[in-house]
């Protein structure tokens, strides 16, 4: 638990309500540092005319309303339930997400504590104005419905892209709920917008993708698997010589990969099999991020585009996507620049069609480097790590068998 007192030594904290006080002491983990990169904020004072703009504008709202009655009551209780009745068709796991909304509102509330503004209705109470709004108890300022509306349109934009017009919609929906509920002034939601798009910013720039798929907890997970996958793929084999075989196919795949001799790549199969930590595994870095890679495949779904970026970004150390048209060495187009992102998004969702997948996403051929790494490890996920079947599409011409997908159009036929 992190001192209240610390980070508030010119508030007093026994007027912060004990409902608050547990949820505004939990340590940051995902937004650490977040605060204190913040700039300070301000909001107009009492009697003053920028004051009074503010305060009229809510009571316009409130009389003449936007947005509909079922609206306002359901965003006053949960915000979150908005953006997931719109991604109900999308495969997420929100119990994923859940932590970081969590620490956020911590965030918010110790904010909304420092600058202790005054909600709106309160105002028109001490003016004997009779005006009819939801209530809410914590400070005004900044809006924590607007910062996590922006937080969520954001993060949940970098996850699908061709929603993000709509994610963006929804946000200043809600935003602009908070006003009309009368529970918050224009210029809280204004901080609260800029608060929730910095802290997107900051947690998907911090984002460690590495960190969770390649601890040596998922490594040892990883590698039971592969041992298990070795002796059901090898029945009647011992077990030394099921994994010896196994060895062989993960020796291939990783060749095939990397281009590196196969001694090299011998080693690292045989080590990783044996359950050496990747350190000890090879000091080959290219290897190396080939089994993060295979190790994050085995744990992330890959069905959004954001999940084959971090794949990328896992092999290749920096992503970049492709900025400008291609053409293969026989003259055929890749996908153009401009829609690199919507097919991507399309492709990630086609299940148990591992050729398919391969086949388009190399003809999309997203970044500007590590496409080959990214096709055929996405197919090795898909087939749920057959080596075997893996090996034998990849070493049997399958430029050829891609030239021909290309030359029929058949990427964009699965894609329309």
């Amino acid at each position: 638990m992190i001192s209240l007192q610390r980070l508030f030594e010119d508030v007093d904290i026994s007027s912060v309500p004990k409902k608050y006080k547990k949820r505004m002491s939990k340590k940051c983990k995902i937004f650490k540092g977040f605060e204190e990169s913040l700039p300070e904020l301000s909001y107009p004072k009492v009697d003053t005319d920028r004051f009074e703009e503010d305060l009229s504008e809510v009571r316009r709202c409130i009389k003449d309303p936007s947005l509909s009655e079922k609206f306002l009551k359901l965003t006053d209780r949960n915000a979150e339930d908005v953006f997931k009745k719109f991604l109900k068709d999308e495969d997420i796991e929100w119990s994923k997400i859940a932590p970081m909304l969590e620490e956020f509102d911590g965030v918010m509330l110790r904010l909304k504590f420092k600058y202790d503004r005054k909600r709106p209705f309160k105002y028109f109470e001490a003016r004997g104005e009779d005006i009819e709004t939801e209530s809410a108890h914590s400070p005004s300022f900044p809006s924590g419905h607007a910062a996590f509306a922006y937080l969520a349109c954001d993060y949940l934009s970098n996850m699908f892209p061709e929603k993000s017009m709509q994610l963006q919609t929804i946000a200043e929906m809600i935003a602009q709920s908070r006003i009309e509920n009368g529970v918050h002034f224009p210029t809280d939601i204004a901080a609260g917008r800029f608060l929730g798009e910095q802290a997107a910013k900051f947690v998907l720039s911090k984002e460690n993708i590495n960190e969770s798929f390649t601890s040596r907890e998922h490594q040892k997970t990883f590698v039971r698997f592969l041992r298990k996958k070795a002796l059901k793929s090898r029945k009647g084999f011992k077990k030394n010589k099921a994994l010896k075989f196994f060895v062989n196919d993960i020796t291939t795949f990783i060749n095939e990969c990397t281009g590196k001799e196969f001694n090299i790549c011998y080693e690292a199969s045989r080590s990783l099999i044996e359950g050496y930590s990747l350190d000890r595994c090879t000091k080959d870095k290219e290897i190396k991020r080939l089994i993060e890679g295979m190790t994050y495949a085995f744990f992330s779904k890959q069905n959004q585009f954001s999940d084959i970026v971090k794949l990328n970004q896992i092999l290749e150390s920096k992503c970049e996507i492709r900025k400008v048209d291609k053409t293969t060495l026989s003259g055929l187009t890749y996908a153009p620049v401009e829609k690199i992102q919507e097919y991507a998004t399309k492709v990630c969702r086609l299940n148990d069609k591992p050729f398919l997948k391969l086949a388009t996403v190399s003809w999309i051929a997203p970044f500007s480097t590590g496409n080959k790494k990214i096709t055929n490890l996405i197919f090795l996920k898909e087939s749920n790590f057959n080596f075997d079947i893996t090996n034998q599409i990849l070493t049997d011409d399958l430029d050829y068998m891609l030239e021909s997908f290309y030359a029929q159009d058949k990427a964009k036929i699965i894609l329309s």
